[in-house]
């Protein structure tokens, strides 16, 4: 399942939606806004989408899958606008039945959204 929203991200909202039934493991990412960047302070981040931002989170989401059939859920959540530091900008959340699993289909999933071209971010600082 993939989400996008200009709203705040709820992890506990994320987890309770996960499938886990057959689920040995869940492992979950929450990316958040940076303070800093290179060792110069950040004071917010805005993160702008476009028309193809949903379809390629979705395309992700299938690729994770294909990968790994063996997961019995996925949950990608995509946050998009003005965040202060702190803020969730992305949750990952994945149920397989082993740990190995889970993590790497996690991970994988990661590093694809941290590709997209349809995604950019823009860090505001001093």
């Amino acid at each position: 399942m993939v989400r996008t929203t200009d709203k705040a991200l709820q992890p506990g909202a994320v987890l309770e939606s996960l499938a886990t039934t057959g689920s040995g493991s869940v492992a979950l990412h929450i990316g958040l806004a940076r303070d800093c960047t290179a060792g110069k302070p950040v004071y917010a981040v805005d993160l702008h989408r476009t028309e193809t931002t949903h379809a390629d989170l979705e395309a992700i989401e299938a690729q994770t899958r294909s990968k790994w059939p063996e997961v019995r859920d996925l949950v990608i959540a995509h946050r998009f606008g003005r965040m202060e530091p702190g803020e969730i900008i992305c949750i990952v959340a994945v149920s397989a039945p082993h740990r190995g699993e889970a993590f790497d289909a996690c991970r994988f999933a990661l590093d694809r959204i941290k590709e997209l071209h349809s995604l950019s971010l823009i860090e505001i600082g001093p």
